[in-house]
């Protein structure tokens, strides 16, 4: 089987990683145009800028960041983007759903989902304790 290679570079990125393809060739992962890591879908040629839709895009200076991690079949995305705490989400036909597990200073990461739209990820909180002085 003959191997090729693509080179994904998101219009005016730095850097561009992929994280997931599916088996219509749909891309997604995430930019850095200088103004932080945004989530991507590439289909067909085009790229779709998949941000965390409470903030502006691109997040300039906020610290704010967004990754798609997966897409199955269906054109279904998971990933996850921070707004303190990081939260998860699908986008599933023009729609977000934030995947909130209600975690504090840590946050929730949706990693995958197959093609009966299960979603697998994980989530931890940061507990600090006060120390006696």
């Amino acid at each position: 089987m003959p191997t090729s290679f693509i080179t994904i570079n998101a219009p005016g990125a730095s850097t561009t990683d992929a994280y997931g393809i599916n088996d219509a060739g749909q891309i997604v992962g995430s930019y850095n145009t200088g103004d932080g890591p945004q989530g991507f879908l590439l289909s067909g040629g085009s790229y779709t800028v998949l941000n965390d839709p409470a903030i502006t895009s691109p997040p300039i200076g906020s610290g704010h960041y967004t990754a798609a991690t997966r897409i199955n079949a269906s054109g279904q995305i998971v990933g996850y983007y921070n707004l303190s705490p990081t939260r998860g989400f699908l986008y599933s036909n023009g729609t977000y759903t934030n995947i909130d597990t209600g975690a504090i200073q840590g946050g929730t990461f949706a990693k995958g989902i197959n093609d009966a739209g299960q979603i697998v990820g994980y989530s931890y909180s940061i507990v600090f304790v006060p120390r006696p002085i």
